[in-house]
């Protein structure tokens, strides 16, 4: 019993009774109160029926989530997806939750240009039409390696394969009387380190960096895009999920980044059902149908953007000299 003691004694030393601990312990739980009463959840009546949306990489995570609720909205929802096995399971299972099997599933990896390609000419042949296109997809911090196309693995797929679907598929979305594009950021994009005009310095960048630099793209493109399709009943719009409790922040070699990391996501992270939660509310709320270049977060328009993100100028030589990497012909640009 008296080790039993001992051991209480000592732990309580170096914890409840430590002032270095309790320095770090009080302002995290303040912080996780005050987040979890801000964290707001989506509240929206508004319906899709009849509707087209393209959602990728949605056989899990946010992803997932979100093409659950634009089915049970009535939109017709296409899954753009690597894994056709996986998304054809998953396909299945929305259709049975929600009671609606206008589902279709094409494959994209957004790794290679020849699929965008691919994928691009499958949903102009087969559809009538796109109401939206979602771009949910995106990998994180993980090791910098180069493409069949020769470029970074995290560029590539984070923006400019997006970038690449806008312009073959843009001629098809001005074919609808109204279509919405939105892109899925982050928070990280206040940390970038983005040369617009020198863009093949990304082939030597950190993980990290090349990370925060594709959100910053992201949501440059999505600015830009707006103004440059203004008054043509296309709008664009930015996202941030928030912390999100997903896999795509856990993949790291190190066992102790790995450890703080899941510990972060586990306290501090949103569900993914809540991750959605801000895409879904541009897609949905009709209040918002004809707000275009806005960031929202937390299922608000936001305001919390770096400089770099409200600088037209800067994101329209970013569009240029993406566009140039892309290798599209004259004729296959279609905005």
């Amino acid at each position: 019993m008296g080790i039993v003691v001992k051991a209480f004694i000592v732990l309580a030393q170096y914890t409840i009774l430590n002032n270095w601990f309790l320095a770090l312990l009080i302002p995290i739980v303040i912080f996780k109160m005050v987040s979890d009463r801000r964290r707001k959840s989506l509240d929206t009546n508004g319906r899709l029926d009849g509707k087209t949306y393209i959602v990728t990489g949605c056989n899990k995570g946010v992803g997932l989530h979100t093409a659950v609720e634009l089915s049970k909205r009535g939109a017709r929802v296409l899954m753009a997806c690597k894994n056709l096995g996986s998304a054809h399971l998953v396909k299945n299972a929305i259709a049975r939750y929600t009671n609606n099997d206008d589902i279709e599933v094409y494959r994209l990896d957004l790794s290679s240009f020849w699929s965008v390609r691919q994928f691009a000419k499958d949903v102009i042949e087969n559809e009538g039409r796109i109401d939206g296109i979602i771009f949910n997809a995106g990998i994180g911090i993980i090791k910098n390696k180069l493409t069949k196309d020769g470029l970074p693995l995290v560029w590539q797929v984070n923006h400019l394969s997006p970038l690449m679907i806008v312009q073959l598929l843009g001629g098809f979305l001005k074919k609808a009387e109204s279509a919405q594009i939105i892109f899925v950021s982050s928070v990280f994009h206040h940390f970038d380190r983005l040369d617009v005009d020198n863009l093949q310095a990304e082939n030597g960048r950190w993980p990290s960096t090349i990370f925060c630099n594709t959100k910053l793209a992201n949501i440059m493109t999505s600015m830009y895009l707006a103004k440059k399709l203004k008054d043509t009943g296309i709008t664009v719009n930015c996202v941030n999920p928030g912390l999100v409790n997903t896999q795509i922040l856990r993949r790291f070699k190190s066992n102790i980044v790995q450890s703080v990391i899941e510990f972060l996501l586990e306290q501090f992270g949103k569900p993914e059902v809540d991750g959605a939660a801000t895409t879904l509310t541009v897609a949905l709320n009709p209040a918002l149908k004809s707000v275009t270049g806005k960031y929202f977060s937390n299922c608000q328009e936001s305001h919390c953007l770096s400089s770099k993100a409200k600088d037209l100028k800067l994101a329209e030589r970013l569009w240029e000299n993406s566009n140039k990497l892309l290798g599209l012909h004259p004729d296959e640009k279609m905005i």
